[in-house]
């Protein structure tokens, strides 16, 4: 009762580890056959996998149970008479030169559940033979054991139901003779099987051949066996040579039959229930040997192109990010001249005072200004015209400079150009991922749209900012009172002695104070020369506030272009970090893959199932 009691817990636990490692297995091989970025090579192989995928499925299935062996081999090989040997009874009808096991006859305990094994063989329905489990005494009465259709049939029928047969079966024992030994059609099938399922190889009817015959034979077996067929532990299966029909009528006699006793052995030690676990351990492990191949396979192929798409995203990003920052450089250069005047404008707002006058004035206002002055004398009427004229024009010209100043669309590449830039760089890559997933945008990697919309943005931000705070700011600064003062002192101190001497003309003899004692009057030449002095002065100054604003001009580009290509770089950081993750993620599902049979035995070794 206690070993019994184990036995199930020990089954428990192999069931629970090997539906964790299928879960894993599920994860990677969905990852890789995503729709949107498959991996082309394993879809190619995508039957294969999904084969071995359903082999694992029926190892899970099959974790508790009855043991279930299945007899393959050639026309005439004796798998029918062997099988009533096994159990004891004649259950199977024997054929030797022809193949008369059409459809399979599956011996089985009675009231034990077949239905997934037979599942999918309605057109070539078995023989079900039910028995009760231990009537006979027999081992292998507790089994269900399978007599299989010939593996040499002409009948594609058969060897279909032969394969579905083998994939869920824990034991495949392997009948030949002396005609089927080297058959190529039988070699090919267990090779099939070979390390997914445990094999015996037996050499029936062994008395009918004489003892070199039978010894030449055995070494062929053998080294087949050792080169073909070894299992996931590296052994290679077992070759027994026995005669079925001596063993089928020693039944009662007590009679030894060469061979017989060894082969009810070594059956007997993988289907008792404390190793019946073990074997289908093994199993899932021969077949999880297959996956592992079959990713190795792929992996020798695609890692590296995945390594190389890599890398040729990345020099992508980057060449399309410089190109970015050197179209910018230039159109920032072209847009020198509007920000002067734009932040001269901004200052002079800040700006209460003569200062702040002389700044709003560009040089068609200075020029005008100038010309009204020397026409003031002959013609003063005209003088104001060609004063007021100017700047009018000047103001004009200063709006249309704020208003494009105000759009980035001449900072910003077209989207016909980006396109280009993008296609002309991203070629390499694009191709890459096409060859390997059939779209060139797989694995994360930068559309045009999105890396144009990215540098797009960039740009308008970094520009917006200029405008909205960092004008500002430089504008507060060039108009600090250590600034304006001495700007500004100078006119107010040339206003008020004009005003001064206006006013001792006018005034000056009700306090004793005459024109000639003040320096002379306040005439319309004094006026003239301290106008032309005054406009003389804010010209200079206004040459020299302007020099110290362009220095801050220097620093406002330099803002935007660092801010610019601050989330350009940002831009390309996280680009390619999706794209590296994209193909990180694949790379290193395909070597768990490729290394699945390692971490399968490092997760099954704690997970012991023998009867010890």
């Amino acid at each position: 009762m206690t070993n019994s009691i184990e036995n199930l817990e020990r089954q428990a636990r192999l069931g629970d580890t090997l539906r964790g490692l299928r879960r894993d297995l599920d994860k990677d091989v969905e990852l890789l056959k995503d729709p949107k970025e498959p991996l082309l090579g394993l879809l190619e192989r995508e039957d294969e996998l999904q084969r071995y995928c359903c082999d694992l499925d029926a190892q899970l299935e099959r974790v508790s149970g009855a043991a279930v062996i299945t007899l393959v081999g050639a026309t005439g090989a004796g798998k029918s008479t062997l099988l009533n040997a096994l159990v004891g009874q004649d259950i199977a009808t024997p054929g030797t030169s022809r193949p008369t096991t059409t459809r399979p006859v599956i011996y089985r305990p009675r009231n034990t559940d077949i239905s997934r094994l037979v599942e999918g063989l309605e057109s070539n329905p078995p023989l079900i033979v039910d028995y009760t489990a231990g009537q006979s005494g027999n081992l292998f009465s507790e089994q269900v054991i399978i007599d299989a259709p010939d593996t040499n049939s002409t009948s594609t029928t058969h060897h279909e139901v032969v394969r579905k047969l083998a994939e869920r079966s824990d034991v495949l024992v392997v009948v030949a003779h002396r005609q089927s030994v080297a058959e190529l059609a039988s070699i090919e099938f267990v090779d099939a099987f070979a390390g997914r399922r445990d094999l015996i190889l037996v050499l029936n009817r062994a008395d009918e051949l004489s003892q070199e015959a039978q010894s030449e034979l055995l070494v062929q077996l053998r080294n087949l066996a050792a080169e073909r067929w070894r299992s996931a532990s590296g052994d290679a299966p077992p070759v027994i040579a026995i005669s079925a029909a001596r063993a089928l009528l020693r039944e009662g006699t007590g009679e030894a039959v060469p061979g017989m006793d060894e082969l009810e052995e070594r059956l007997g030690a993988l289907v008792a229930t404390g190793r019946l676990g073990s074997v289908r351990r093994h199993n899932a492990l021969g077949t999880v040997e297959r996956v592992a191949g079959l990713a190795a396979a792929i992996q020798v192929v695609t890692d590296p192109e995945l390594a190389s798409l890599k890398e040729n995203g990345f020099l992508a990003l980057e060449a399309f990010r410089m190109r970015v920052e050197a179209e910018l450089d230039e159109r920032l250069d072209l847009r020198r001249g509007d920000l002067k005047h734009l932040l001269w404008q901004e200052t002079s707002r800040h700006w209460d005072g003569p200062g702040g006058w002389a700044l709003k004035t560009g040089g068609l206002a200075g020029l005008g200004v100038g010309a009204g002055a020397a026409l003031v004398r002959r013609n003063p009427l005209l003088a104001a015209g060609t004063a007021v004229g100017a700047f009018a024009l000047d103001r004009a010209s200063g709006a249309i400079r704020e208003q494009r100043l105000e759009r980035s669309s001449g900072l910003v590449p077209t989207d016909l150009e980006l396109d280009g830039w993008y296609r002309e760089e991203f070629a390499r890559a694009r191709l890459g991922s096409q060859t390997l997933t059939g779209n060139p945008e797989a694995f994360g990697l930068a559309s045009s749209e999105s890396t144009s919309a990215r540098a797009t943005g960039s740009i308008e931000a970094a520009w917006a900012r200029l405008l909205e705070r960092d004008l500002q700011v430089a504008a507060s600064r060039g108009s600090k009172w250590f600034f304006r003062l001495p700007v500004d002192l100078p006119v107010y101190a040339l206003v008020g002695w004009v005003v001064w001497r206006a006013g001792t003309e006018l005034f000056g003899g009700f306090f004793g104070v005459t024109p000639e004692s003040a320096g002379g009057g306040a005439g319309s030449s004094l006026l003239i020369n301290a106008a032309l002095v005054l406009f003389a002065w804010l010209f200079v100054a206004r040459g020299a506030v302007r020099l110290l604003l362009g220095r801050l001009v220097a620093s406002l580009l330099g803002g935007v272009r660092h801010s610019a290509t601050a989330e350009l770089e940002r831009m390309q950081s996280e680009l390619a970090a999706a794209h590296s993750d994209g193909i990180t993620s694949r790379r290193n599902a395909l070597k768990r893959l490729a290394q699945l049979d390692d971490t399968w035995r490092a997760r099954l070794h704690g997970a012991p199932t023998d009867a010890s």
